[in-house]
């Protein structure tokens, strides 16, 4: 009985805090319903207040929270945090999420309600930027290491940026779907739009207005952030008129006509600023070699970028009646035949990385100055002249694969790939002005290929 009376006790406290730090649109942000109990830590005596790192924050249930709903980390009763909270300083590329993906699972003791809204969110994200996200399993646990935890709690709340291993984006049933593509723009790594340091030019803050010990949460941030593209009043990173507000008046005050603190969808700034933040720079180049028993292509893929990508695809043509055959060992490519058309697809492509294969085509009588390809990414691109090959017509995202008329085998004779790190720019290899360095394939090798596909192809005549 007294256990419970504790827990009850307990509760009581993180509803009367959550209540201190909620207030017209901020119910989203933290809900007085869901499930209590979720952060509690077992700490009585920790500092209810204090800064990290130029940032003030306010301890709730043994937790630093920032405006609102930014965790900071857990805090002792010495003070101590036990993040190094590097997730705060989104203009360092290691508080990315490497190649612009996202691994998550969902806690076993998560509601049916909140676990289907964040799905909802998460393929909302997925649908308008270039972030991929992979549910974590049993099955590929040891490739993410680092990964988001969908938790069961009394509000909303996420870490900004990737932190490292486990952490949490926290929600409750009276999270909207909004409110969770909310904090998952946290833990992508976007601060509140309020928080800029041009903001004073587009916005007044009324501090007058705000609950009292509240006023930390309108600070602007200056140091380790990046800011991308112009202020933005319609993102959903933005707080609302009366978030934080004592006495049911305005704390921020905006144009007439403007309207801030929705919760309803990203807003075009919201997804170009994700898209800027993970972007980088692929290029392409081939090589076309003829041997007497076949024509070898090599595709060098190459990622010049700070960051990696994820999504790849490579579609190639050569002439109008071409048989694609095989492809080198080892490429990391799955590669597969549209009838003339060869689409090779990747997951990812980690930054400064190149990447060269070979495939072997008959090209029933095409010339090799025909081959056309073109390099896409779900991943923005800084630079597209360098991902086409004799290719006029628009680059497009990826297009989903209809079904393939031939699956392409890797062979040993076709030439192993090769991976690497980049070349510099400008060393030949990685200039995306230089013909590809050599091929890779197997040269006269190819002939047990291309007599394989003969017998193939006399086969099927018969």
């Amino acid at each position: 009985m007294k256990s419970e009376n504790t827990q009850i006790i307990r509760t009581a406290v993180l509803c009367v805090a959550l209540a201190l730090v909620s207030n017209g649109y901020a119910q989203e942000q933290f809900s007085l319903e869901g499930q209590p109990g979720a952060l509690f830590d077992g700490e009585s005596d920790v500092p209810t207040t204090g800064v990290l790192n130029g940032i003030k924050y306010v301890v709730i249930n043994g937790h630093a929270i920032a405006q609102g709903d930014i965790v900071l980390g857990k805090v002792f009763a010495d003070g101590r945090i036990t993040s190094t909270t590097r997730g705060l300083g989104q203009s360092q590329l290691v508080d990315r999420w490497p190649d612009g993906v996202v691994p998550y699972q969902f806690d076993e003791s998560i509601t049916a309600v909140s676990k289907q809204r964040s799905i909802e969110a998460i393929q909302h994200w997925k649908d308008r930027t270039g972030i991929q996200f992979v549910e974590r399993s049993d099955d590929n646990a040891a490739q993410y290491e680092d990964y988001v935890n969908f938790e069961p709690s009394a509000g909303c709340a996420s870490w900004v940026g990737r932190i490292g291993q486990q952490q949490a984006v926290w929600v409750s049933d009276n999270c909207t779907t909004g409110s969770i593509i909310h904090e998952i723009g946290h833990a992508i790594g976007l601060f509140h739009e309020h928080t800029r340091p041009d903001r004073d030019d587009f916005i007044t803050v009324n501090w007058d207005n705000i609950v009292e010990g509240k006023s930390f949460n309108f600070d602007v941030l200056n140091a380790g952030i990046v800011q991308l593209g112009p202020y933005d009043y319609g993102s959903i990173m933005h707080y609302g008129d009366f978030f934080f507000s004592g006495n049911n008046q305005k704390t921020i005050v905006v144009p007439d006509n403007v309207r801030i603190g929705q919760r309803d969808a990203l807003s075009e700034g919201d997804a170009e600023s994700v898209n800027q933040m993970y972007q980088t720079d692929l290029a392409l180049t081939t090589n076309v070699s003829t041997t007497e028993n076949g024509v070898e292509v090599d595709i060098d893929v190459t990622n010049l970028g700070t960051m990696g990508a994820n999504n790849l695809q490579i579609i190639t043509t050569l002439g109008d009646a071409a048989d694609w055959i095989s492809i080198s060992t080892n490429s990391g490519w799955e590669c597969q035949a549209f009838g003339i058309e060869l689409r090779c697809t990747r997951d990812t492509l980690a930054e400064q990385t190149q990447n060269k294969f070979t495939v072997l085509v008959n090209p029933n009588g095409a010339e090799p100055s025909e081959l056309s390809a073109r390099l896409v990414s779900n991943t923005r691109d800084t630079d597209n002249s360098n991902n086409t090959v004799n290719y006029d017509g628009e680059l497009a995202a990826p297009v989903p694969q209809p079904e393939p008329t031939e699956e392409l085998n890797e062979n040993s004779t076709t030439g192993e790939s090769s991976e690497s790190k980049a070349p510099e720019v400008g060393e030949g290899k990685g200039d995306p002005a230089s013909p590809a360095g050599g091929s890779s394939g197997g040269g006269a090798a190819l002939w047990i290929a291309a007599f394989v596909w003969l017998a193939r192809r006399q086969r099927n005549k018969a």
